[in-house]
């Protein structure tokens, strides 16, 4: 008998960074993991808080779309800009700033 197909939901957010001491994402992505799999317990989800980093944070990313194939995948992250939940289809850095380990980006948009 063939395994049963299991829907893997990857859901991340981001640890803190330069003037952001506690990013909200921190608290939940964990939260939101516990509600959705009481909610869903036939789907499989996996959890991981990136670093703020310009260089770790992508191949941690690539590391897990690899390692756990997911079927859906929801980033999330904060905006100083925001005024309550945005849903981006694309996201696009266009800044110069230095990441938490003090790195700056090699380009201005990534």
């Amino acid at each position: 008998m063939a395994a049963a197909f299991r829907t893997t939901v990857l859901l991340t957010g981001f640890g803190p960074f330069p003037r952001v001491r506690v990013n909200a994402t921190m608290a939940l992505v964990p939260h939101l993991n516990r509600v959705a799999a009481a909610a869903f317990p036939d789907v499989v989800f996996v959890t991981a808080i990136l670093p703020t980093e310009w260089k770790a944070a992508p191949w941690m990313v690539d590391a897990l779309y690899l390692r756990e194939d997911p079927d859906v995948a929801l980033h999330f992250g904060v905006a100083s800009r925001a005024r309550g939940f945005e849903i981006e289809t694309r996201g696009r850095n266009a800044c110069k700033d230095a990441d938490a380990v003090g790195d700056v980006p090699e380009s201005r948009e990534l």
